[in-house]
């Protein structure tokens, strides 16, 4: 989404400035520059994206090991029932 928001600010910028007699490289490095600090919220924005899927995944190996003692232990207890029995 920040990315979408600094290309959209940028491109406005660089428009504006193009229309007011600025060349287009020069346009393009000024829109740049104005908006710096969308681009460090972009940056931020991503590694937070970037730790949480890590976490989410950190998550669902946890609970397939869960998933996967609880299985051994039904079959262990399956196991024990049928000892018992007889």
């Amino acid at each position: 989404m920040a990315c979408f928001i600094r290309t959209i600010e940028i491109s406005r910028t660089k428009q504006a400035l193009i229309k007011k007699g600025t060349k287009i490289g020069a346009s393009d490095v000024q829109a740049q520059i104005e908006h710096e600090g969308l681009f460090k919220a972009e940056i931020i924005h991503e590694s937070y994206a970037f730790k949480l899927d890590l976490l989410l995944k950190s998550a669902y190996k946890v609970l397939d090991a869960i998933s996967q003692r609880i299985s051994y232990m039904k079959i262990e207890e399956q196991g024990t029932r049928t000892q018992n029995r007889t």
